[in-house]
């Protein structure tokens, strides 16, 4: 269910209510932007999920918003799927951290350099404007 959907508050007092004994675990897309992942992260803080399972690795050009995300919200990675074809696809996190770390350097070293606002602001705040 996604974060903006008009059910969720009913859906999640229900599994509260419900499923007490439940261990939930909140599913967190990889390739998803910062803002997605903090407003998923809230609409379901409710439910206090005991870790996140990182979904779509595979489709992912970065990782760094969402290990940015788990790492603010205190969030363990439980499980890491990096395709289709699940459970084949579903793996503890334990076992391939070493894998999602490298993943997410590569990814890093492979994109080209971005420049933020911070960096324009710096560098050209002070150029005169064009008339």
């Amino acid at each position: 269910m996604g974060p903006r959907d008009v059910r969720l508050t009913e859906q999640l007092a229900a599994l509260k209510l419900g499923a007490a004994r439940a261990r939930v675990l909140l599913a967190l897309p990889a390739q998803g932007e910062g803002h997605a992942l903090e407003e998923i992260v809230r609409a379901f803080e409710p439910l206090s999920p005991l870790a996140c399972i990182l979904t779509k690795v595979d489709e992912a050009a970065s990782l760094g918003a969402v290990i940015s995300t788990t790492l603010r919200h205190r969030l363990r990675i439980a499980y890491v799927c990096d395709g289709q074809r699940v459970p084949e696809d579903l793996h503890e996190a334990h076992q391939r951290r070493v894998w999602l770390v490298r993943t997410a350097i590569k990814l890093k070293e492979s994109r080209p350099a971005v420049r933020d606002e911070a960096y324009l602001a710096r560098n050209f705040g002070r150029a005169p404007a064009h008339a």
